[in-house]
């Protein structure tokens, strides 16, 4: 196959040729650069990385030409000479990040190992970041091989860029025992000072800041929270008694035992801030209107709790799986009960208030007898508070909620069963709890108007609470068809982002326009 030029070669040629007469740069520097970088692509790029590869010499040829740029920019002293180099030096820093991860994958370390041999022994030491892919195991274990092989090749990109971002003489590798874990073996110090853990360290961090984002929102589909990755350091001085390959375990040890402290402290941290928002009341309440689907009257709201805002465990489902993480998911419920009467009073909505429980809820003391009073405080009667609880958790704690309810009742709380239909048995046995309301979960609803099932379902729902004298809610309505389908069904109340999405009682409140309309 003939030579072709690369589409980037002639712009980039272009540009180190016009930088080239303002630091005299030679012809030679400009063809050699270009000769060994540029040229040859197709070839380059079949072929795998690693040591004696035909991609090597092209991204040599990058490295090169980044590093004439960098001293010609460090050299010269007008800004309109440091600006024009340093366009072309980014040029090709992309260049080097194309080529990269064109390079046909992560190489596996037994193809790479002479390459680190010599670092480890030019060096006197060796130095390397481990990253370990833990969530891709457990995608595999979970949903099979495919979907394993679907999220390692969207991560691949993400491997190509941190190669880009490292010096062209780091090595990038995958472990031959464990290709979720990829190792990046540091060709030399970051500075001319001593040697320092604290910098690996602090390369480490900086590896797992890039990574992390990207990586947890490629895997957040598959358990709807962001994938966690380990990423760890080490370094081994070179022994002339050991074989090379057992100091490499050695590393990879070290590594290991480096990424497990990071992640230990990593869960203290959050342990530790669960503890500060508990304690805090640091949570708040978004109300989310329920409607008469018919005439969009709102007959009530439904609280939702969020953690501290602008955090990673403001979303619901992120605070409250931290908890259970920690064992402190009754603490939780309980501040966010709390608080959720507190923002309900300070949103000012007229109507009916539903909150979640759990079944701590129910032997609470403090949430007991008149005791629940003090919650409420003077201005909330109980008469338009609604307890929400799931039907999974009444079915596994169902003598529990049986001899509890009474006492809420008492005191004029009413009580919905959350989530009926999710693929529990025994709703009948709910509905006989006294259960005011139903809501119908969000799964059933969901393209309710295009399955007969779910719609056989519903009806059945429909004529169980007709029976026991319960109101039905539809929960997570999104479009005109769920709902035109559900009130054709019977159903008279609904939820969802197709009515109304959660609102914030400490948003600002929109002002009437004053003056005299025109």
């Amino acid at each position: 196959m003939a030579e072709i030029e690369s589409p980037i070669a002639a712009p980039t040629r272009a540009a180190l040729v016009r930088v080239s007469s303002r630091f005299d740069l030679t012809a030679a520097v400009v063809n050699g650069v270009m000769g060994s970088a540029i040229f040859g692509l197709p070839a380059a790029l079949a072929a795998p990385t690693g040591a004696g590869s035909p991609i090597a010499p092209l991204l040599a040829g990058l490295g090169a030409l980044t590093s004439v740029l960098s001293l010609a920019e460090v050299a010269s002293r007008p800004e309109q000479q440091r600006q024009k180099a340093a366009r072309v030096w980014g040029a090709v820093d992309k260049s080097r990040a194309a080529f990269t991860m064109a390079g046909m994958g992560v190489p596996l370390f037994h193809e790479v190992r002479q390459d680190v041999v010599r670092i480890l022994r030019d060096q006197g030491g060796l130095s390397a970041i481990l990253v370990d892919f833990v969530s891709l195991a457990k995608v595999e274990r979970v949903f099979g091989e495919g979907a394993y092989r679907a999220l390692r090749a969207q991560i691949e990109p993400v491997l190509g860029e941190l190669k880009a971002r490292v010096r062209l003489e780091d090595i990038l590798a995958r472990d031959d025992r464990r290709e979720d874990r990829v190792v990046l073996f540091l060709s030399r110090q970051r500075d001319r000072g001593p040697f320092a853990m604290a910098d690996l360290r602090q390369l480490a961090e900086r590896v797992e800041q890039q990574l992390a984002p990207r990586v947890g929102r490629l895997t957040q589909p598959y358990f709807k929270e962001r994938g966690q990755i380990d990423v760890g350091y080490g370094f081994v001085i070179n022994s002339p008694l050991e074989t090379e390959d057992r100091q490499f375990l050695r590393i990879i040890d070290e590594c290991v035992g480096a990424a497990e402290l990071r992640r230990r402290l990593r869960e203290r941290e959050e342990h530790e801030t669960l503890f500060e928002v508990i304690h805090n009341r640091n949570v708040w309440t978004a109300f989310q209107p329920i409607v008469e689907m018919e005439t969009r009257q709102v007959m009530g709201h439904e609280g939702l709790s969020r953690g501290p805002r602008g955090t990673e465990i403001e979303p619901p489902t992120a605070l409250f799986r931290a908890a259970a993480r920690y064992g402190m998911t009754e603490e939780l419920e309980r501040a966010c009960r709390r608080q959720a009467f507190v923002d309900w009073e300070i949103f000012g909505a007229p109507g009916r208030l539903f909150v979640n429980t759990v079944p701590a809820t129910v032997r609470d003391s403090s949430f007991l007898g008149r005791g629940v009073l003090d919650y409420l405080g003077p201005r909330l009667s109980p008469r338009l508070m609604t307890l929400e609880i799931n039907e999974r958790q009444v079915i596994e704690n169902l003598n529990l909620y049986r001899e509890a309810m009474h006492a809420f009742l008492d005191l004029g709380f009413t009580f919905a069963i959350d989530d009926v239909g999710a693929g529990y048995s025994g709703l009948e046995t709910m509905a006989s709890l006294g259960a005011s309301y139903l809501k119908i979960d969000m799964g059933l609803v969901r393209d309710v108007h295009q399955k007969r099932v779910s719609q056989q379902i519903v009806r059945a729902i429909l004529d169980m609470a007709g029976g026991v004298g319960a109101a039905v809610i539809a929960e997570g309505i999104e479009c005109q068809e769920e709902a035109d389908a559900l009130i054709s069904l019977g159903v008279r109340y609904g939820q969802g982002y197709f009515f109304a999405r959660p609102l914030d009682p400490y948003a600002p409140k929109p002002q009437a326009a004053s003056g005299p309309a025109r």
